[in-house]
């Protein structure tokens, strides 16, 4: 998977373009993309994916992460706006974003559109946890995942000691090494890390 940061506003279509080559030079079989968080500019966001999305390679599939700051931060909104893009795209959501209720929402209203799950806890201060500090929370929330058949892929986005100075890049993969360790040894079969 290609991660793609460009925008979807009118501003953004330089790079717009440079992912499109990156898909295309990397030969990306996903490519990542989100919207801006003016709900203004929808037609806009909606009108400048179509065009992108038609510039990708054969095969290549746009995954949209969904989450705040984005108009695509409510499972039934996001629902309504790309409901044209049903069975074209996936969509990627952040597993402790928000209550565990909402992840629920997600998977209900997407089902198996819902091809890959960020990886970021994180404390009630907002700093960000290893997933063995809270257990028994990443438990449920993939207890959530099977009940519901996810079966798609995994990023540990971010792990303890990110954005938190001195960042140690050893220690920070460390972490996210384990983190992904603590996912395997709890899934049952179905998920694939």
């Amino acid at each position: 998977m290609f991660n793609s940061y460009c925008s979807f506003d009118d501003a953004g279509a330089s790079g717009r373009q440079l992912a499109t080559q990156l898909v295309h030079t990397y030969r990306a079989g996903g490519v990542k993309f989100k919207f801006g968080g003016d709900p203004a500019l929808v037609s806009t966001y909606l009108r400048h994916f179509e065009t992108w999305a038609a510039g990708l390679p054969s095969g290549c599939r746009p995954l949209c992460e969904c989450h705040a700051g984005t108009v695509l931060e409510d499972p039934d909104g996001a629902a309504r706006i790309l409901a044209p893009y049903a069975g074209r795209i996936g969509i990627i959501v952040h597993l402790f974003a928000g209550e565990r209720a909402m992840l629920a929402r997600w998977l209900d209203r997407f089902g198996p559109a819902v091809s890959h799950m960020h990886v970021a806890a994180r404390a009630g201060d907002g700093a960000l946890i290893t997933l063995a500090k809270d257990a028994d929370e990443v438990r449920a929330r993939l207890e959530l995942l099977q009940a519901a058949g996810f079966s798609g892929s995994w990023t540990i986005e971010f792990t303890k000691g990110v954005g938190r100075p001195p960042e140690d890049r050893q220690e920070l993969l460390q972490r996210a090494v384990a983190d992904m360790a603590f996912i395997r040894a709890h899934l049952t079969g179905g998920i694939a890390c």
